[in-house]
């Protein structure tokens, strides 16, 4: 696999290569080993597809994964599914040193950086983008939001990955 160093304020590595879905756990720890909790965030269409090989791949990490599956689309990205990925990592005590993983495409990178950007006012977000134009766009830079019946990305921040893995 080969790593892009991301020299942005906060900065990252985009890790690239075949069977990454399969070392999220091992890049997540080598990346902050202090994580104990991670919320896997996906959609519909795509979690049947990778969410299980992502799961497998965090059992190196031994910390304890939880997830949360949304509808798929843009009429999701909106702040009633980040209230529920915040309700998931309340319920089950996640702290500062957690993460979330966003496996999917854009809509989830969006929601999963703005989630990780608000609640306890910033954890990890590692972003697992699994379309090409959320490999190029959505997952890296940090720009994350949510829509408003007024318009799209109305509600955002900015929130640099801790990580992008994307597996080719």
């Amino acid at each position: 696999m080969k790593g892009i160093y991301v020299g942005a304020k906060k900065p990252y590595k985009v890790i690239i290569g075949a069977g990454a879905l399969t070392q999220v756990g091992a890049i997540m720890k080598r990346t902050d080993d202090k994580i104990t909790k991670v919320l896997i965030v996906s959609e519909t269409n795509v979690a049947p597809l990778y969410l299980e090989t992502v799961k497998k791949g965090l059992e190196v990490s031994k910390c304890e994964v939880f997830e949360y599956v949304f509808e798929a689309g843009e009429q999701s990205k909106n702040i009633n599914t980040i209230t529920k990925m915040w309700a998931v990592m309340a319920e089950n005590g996640f702290t500062r040193t957690d993460a979330i993983v966003a496996l999917g495409g854009g809509v989830t990178g969006d929601m999963c950086g703005f989630a990780a950007a608000t609640f306890l006012r910033g954890i990890k977000v590692f972003q697992v983008p699994t379309s090409l134009l959320s490999m190029v766009d959505a997952s890296v830079g940090g720009k994350t939001g949510i829509d408003l019946p007024e318009g799209k990305n109305l509600v955002g921040a900015f929130h640099q990955p801790a990580a992008v893995i994307e597996d080719t």
